[in-house]
């Protein structure tokens, strides 16, 4: 909770309230919603996220680069048939 006082966290928070559109929460607030959850709700939210066959992580870059070397060959495969 300290870590949401600083005027930087402030600003964020308000930020974002803004953006979205969303009505702004005290900490108070914000602090008692979470406490109100129960396990039934929030294991129904763990089960829509990390359900199987879900997508469990994204990646983000310029390009066809690809760090780990996945499909490299079918793509430049592809890319050479166009020239």
């Amino acid at each position: 909770m300290l870590s949401l006082e600083s005027p930087t966290a402030r600003m964020y928070r308000l930020a974002g309230f803004a953006l979205h559109g969303e009505r702004y929460l005290s900490l108070d607030e914000m602090v008692a919603t979470v406490e109100g959850l129960n396990e039934d709700e929030v294991g129904a939210v763990a089960a829509e996220f990390l359900r199987a066959g879900a997508p469990d992580h994204g990646v983000a870059g310029a390009g066809d680069q690809n760090p780990e070397g996945e499909g490299d060959d079918r793509r430049r495969s592809e890319r050479d048939k166009d020239r």
